[in-house]
């Protein structure tokens, strides 16, 4: 097993899970994806802001995130931190929740954050 790797400050747990607030999620495969491989995800960036997204690969974009290689909006707000992902079942249908998701106001990204974590 690859030892833990930490970029601004964040621990990230190669090749075994990614940490969301903390905590191990969905364990990876051995190529350090996760099984269902189109995901949305929300991370709160250092200022406070939430940034939502999607990938093919979650792990590997919050590394990039956090390496200052992601989104612009995020490259000065760093590190960020994944708070909340869910599967979907192909890029398509991440992209229309992606789109329903940065529409809601930050409280309601803030509610679907909590409601996550129970």
């Amino acid at each position: 097993m690859e030892k833990n790797r930490v970029i601004n400050g964040l621990e990230y747990i190669t090749k075994t899970a990614l940490l969301l607030n903390g905590e191990a999620t969905q364990p990876l495969s051995d190529e350090g994806k996760f099984p269902n491989p189109w995901s949305v995800y929300m991370v709160e960036c250092s200022d406070g802001t939430i940034y939502t997204g999607i990938s093919n690969n979650v792990f590997k974009r919050i590394l990039s995130h956090n390496e200052g290689k992601g989104a612009k909006y995020t490259k000065t707000r760093l590190p960020v931190v994944l708070k909340w992902s869910v599967a979907c079942e192909n890029k398509s249908e991440a992209a229309k929740l992606e789109y329903k998701i940065k529409t809601l106001s930050r409280e309601q990204k803030l509610q679907k954050i909590e409601e996550y974590g129970k």
